[in-house]
């Protein structure tokens, strides 16, 4: 983007910007997916936007945006492969997870529902079929570019412990009481939570409990 348009801070932002109206657009479609109302898969949009770290992550050029946005459209399509078997939602699926993983490495750990996919298929069918097969390495292929990448960078970080292990002497130094107790206090309530979004969870649960599905009725 650098070299097409230079260091403008407007266009860095302009494209972030555009990155968070497409996970807002991936959310609704998810949304059409899980429920039949599709007010409610709007209002699952609108409330997304209500997130701090959304909200952050939409103003500041950093990989974390582009990461959500792989996410939540490889959520989506790997949702519509779910229930519609068609052979483009699993590639366009591997396709943003690809996306996601290399902006950022830990959201790799969305492939989780792929795996679960692929073990709720064989539970239900007794035997793992041959296209269950194809379809994890069919996945694995589209996502190995992410892989070699990282295998081949990831010996050069120095001074790194996660991959040395928080135990190793690299780590020794740090004070992670003092870590876990800053994102108990400060980035969960705050950063990732904050007194709108509980008031709304706490409705939400009050409704789940309570057994009203007023909202997830076809109309």
């Amino acid at each position: 983007m650098q070299r097409a348009f230079g260091e403008h801070i407007i266009i860095a932002r302009l494209f972030v910007l555009g990155i968070g109206f497409l996970s807002c657009i991936g959310m609704f479609f998810i949304g059409r997916i899980l429920f039949t109302n599709p007010w409610v898969s709007l209002l699952m949009a609108i409330l997304f936007q209500y997130s701090p770290l959304f909200y952050y992550y939409s103003t500041v050029p950093m990989p974390d945006s582009l990461a959500l946005m792989g996410a939540i459209w490889y959520l989506y399509y790997i949702l519509r492969f779910e229930k519609y078997a068609q052979r483009k939602d699993l590639f366009l699926s591997s396709v943003f997870l690809l996306i996601a993983t290399l902006a950022k490495l830990p959201f790799l750990m969305f492939s989780i529902v792929s795996i679960y996919l692929f073990f709720e298929e064989v539970f239900k069918d007794k035997k793992i079929s041959s296209g269950s097969i194809w379809n994890s390495v069919f996945q694995l292929i589209i996502i190995s570019p992410a892989l070699v990448w990282y295998a081949w960078v990831m010996p050069t970080w120095k001074g790194n412990a996660v991959l040395k292990g928080v135990f190793k002497d690299s780590a020794k130094n740090f004070d992670f009481g003092e870590i876990i107790s800053f994102h108990l206090k400060y980035m969960l309530p705050e950063r990732m939570l904050y007194d709108c979004v509980w008031l709304l969870g706490i409705i939400g649960l009050f409704v789940f409990f309570l057994g009203k599905r007023i909202f997830l009725q076809p109309s």
